[in-house]
């Protein structure tokens, strides 16, 4: 049977010892790389790409496991078992061959990834931050197929704040407007008369699904403003349908605020400029990336059940304007994990001396 030792290169760099039933595993992804290449089925000793036009998905010691191909039931592998540790004895025999040809391997996988490496003070290397970068999303226009955005509207007269509040479903929608107002609340003290809640939805499923969001912003253009003591609040909502409003979305309203609110004295309304507002914690953690984000809006008195004492009016730019100079949008900046890399002897998301798979050697 094969048995595994380290020569004195190897010890002088620190190895250790290794078990061949952990050597096989723990290098099997370099292994495959090598015996699924001419060279290395010939250096290997193992049949042929023309003899046996399988992939391998597995070498042990002892055995050699081909992909046939997927029928009716499943995948099925043909397997080239010996009793002796062929495949062990080959590597031992063979080692220094084997060892050039792994080294070879995992130098281009290295090289493809050095420049993300950092180099630290006591001259070891850590995987830098990579592929960090910003996407930007839009609601669509009518028709839409993915996201809507618009606004669920309350204008029955005359009105008391709660019970203008606390209504089960609006009066109307506009959802296929270019302009509308978003967080609208008109009347005064003991008499309102109407209560517009903005709805903005976002497709960021382009993301990778394992990317970490580091930052969003969501960004609204404002034409008309009427202001008070109320603030802007970006909220989220769970309207019935992701590409058209109801008039029974007005209670599907969130209250916790996805963003610092954003005074209405503040606002910018000139029909161009962005207003930004930075998603928090709660907000970023909101955001999905296989599916559709939804966001909303509404008076901060709205959604703190407080009434106020004057009123309130933002009416923005919705994503059926021409173009998408004035749309409201979500700018999510994403940093893509850096994968671990299988026998480079980078072990990421920890520091450790960079060491090639010849530190472990079988014989």
């Amino acid at each position: 049977m094969a048995k595994l030792y380290y020569p004195t290169p190897d010890e002088l760099r620190g190895a250790r010892p290794l078990n061949e039933q952990l050597w096989f595993p723990r290098f099997q992804s370099t292994l495959l790389r090598l015996a699924n290449t001419n060279e290395g089925r010939d250096l290997l000793c193992l049949d042929s790409w023309q003899k046996r036009p399988y992939p391998i998905t597995a070498l042990e010691k002892n055995r050699a496991r081909y992909s046939v191909g997927k029928t009716d039931n499943g995948h099925t592998y043909v397997s080239d078992v010996r009793v002796g540790a062929k495949w062990g004895n080959i590597i031992r025999y063979r080692w220094q061959e084997i060892a050039k040809a792994m080294d070879r391997i995992d130098m281009i996988e290295m090289l493809k990834v050095w420049p993300r490496m950092t180099l630290m003070p006591d001259g070891r290397y850590a995987p830098a931050i990579m592929g960090r970068e910003t996407t930007t999303v839009f609601p669509d226009p009518d028709p839409e197929t993915t996201t809507v955005d618009g606004s669920i509207q309350e204008r029955t007269a005359s009105e008391t704040f709660s019970t203008k509040r606390d209504k089960a479903s609006g009066t109307g929608v506009a959802d296929s407007a270019a302009q509308v107002g978003w967080c609208n609340l008109r009347g005064s003290t003991g008499s309102w008369n109407e209560l517009d809640r903005g709805v903005h939805l976002f497709d960021a499923s382009a993301i990778a699904d394992g990317d970490t969001v580091d930052s969003a912003i969501f960004s609204f253009v404002c034409y008309a403003l009427t202001t008070g003591d109320m603030a802007f609040r970006l909220v989220t909502c769970t309207p019935a349908s992701n590409t058209g409003l109801v008039v029974e979305d007005y209670d599907q309203f969130g209250t916790v605020a996805q963003a610092p609110d954003l005074d209405d004295g503040s606002i910018n309304a000139d029909d161009s400029t962005y207003n930004d507002m930075t998603l928090n914690s709660t907000g970023r953690g909101n955001i999905s990336l296989t599916g559709v984000t939804k966001f909303a809006n509404r008076p901060d008195a709205d959604a703190d059940n407080s009434e106020p004492s004057t009123e309130i009016s933002v009416n923005c730019r919705n994503a059926d304007n021409t173009g998408t100079s004035a749309d409201p949008k979500l700018a999510v900046t994403h940093t893509t994990p850096f994968s671990n890399l299988s026998g480079v002897g980078i072990q990421l998301g920890a520091v450790q001396p960079l060491m090639m798979p010849t530190s472990v050697v079988p014989y």
